[in-house]
């Protein structure tokens, strides 16, 4: 899985991850502000690992033309409206070939 920030001061990825469970509609057991709203706002949860925040964020812009998951490049930024996306694996290969610095 790739994290993807939207917004007019971000449209990078910053981040990767792996599910390690199966996805669930039970919501997970999360106290405090943060918890709630998120078990307000998400239907579904999963266990995730492996969790690596880049170094440097990759920015989409210089990849848009490269990206096959990117069928109309004028109006790419439809592609990420939606919270999870589907990719191939050659996309994913070159986004995190991009990330590659990770701490």
């Amino acid at each position: 899985m790739l994290v993807y920030l939207a917004g007019a001061s971000r449209r990078y990825f910053c981040a990767s991850f792996m599910l390690s469970g199966p996805v669930e509609s039970k919501k997970p057991c999360l106290s405090g502000t943060v918890g709630d709203l998120l078990t307000r706002t998400f239907s579904a949860s999963s266990p995730i690992t492996g969790v690596r925040r880049w170094v440097t964020p990759v920015h989409i812009k210089p990849l848009i033309q490269d990206l096959q998951f990117i069928t109309d490049k004028k109006n790419w930024g439809l592609h990420f409206r939606q919270s999870v996306r589907v990719i191939g694996e050659e996309d994913h290969d070159r986004i995190c070939r991009e990330g590659n610095a990770v701490r």
